[in-house]
């Protein structure tokens, strides 16, 4: 009902975007027929308000919203830090059984990392191999 495009197109562009899709949808609307409800809520809202509204309820469940949208971000931040911790993980393993003094790691009694003893043709290929895997070029101090 608004010019231009109603709000179940604004919602289907919406949806359709990566970069908009996860913005929670809320109808605010005239429309009371359950029809309308049920597309608005097919179409990806999460809440369906229908006028005369009632300020505090409608902000009450905005917060709701946001609350809910703030725990899926979380969420799905730890499923990518998961995944990021156990490929991590297989790579360090792969070290370990290609060099296999690397996960003898000890710290000195300042607390520094001490590498255990590598020939320097050890040395050459771990720091070439972490390049090329990694990106990351190491230097001898």
């Amino acid at each position: 009902m608004m010019p231009d495009m109603n709000g179940y197109e604004v919602c289907q562009q919406l949806k359709a975007d990566a970069a908009t899709r996860d913005i929670p949808v809320i109808f605010l609307t005239a429309l009371t027929d359950m029809e309308d409800e049920k597309k608005g809520l097919e179409l990806g809202a999460v809440d369906y308000i229908t006028k005369p509204v009632i300020p505090p309820i409608v902000m009450a469940r905005i917060n709701t919203h946001l609350a809910l949208k703030a725990t899926f971000d979380l969420e799905a931040e730890n499923r990518w830090l998961l995944a990021t911790v156990k490929t991590q993980a297989k790579e360090i393993r792969a070290l370990e059984k290609h060099y296999p003094g690397i996960s003898a790691v000890n710290r000195d009694e300042k607390g520094r990392l001490v590498l255990p003893e590598f020939s320097e043709a050890e040395m050459r290929e771990l720091f070439s191999d972490c390049e090329q895997r990694y990106g990351v070029k190491l230097t001898s101090p």
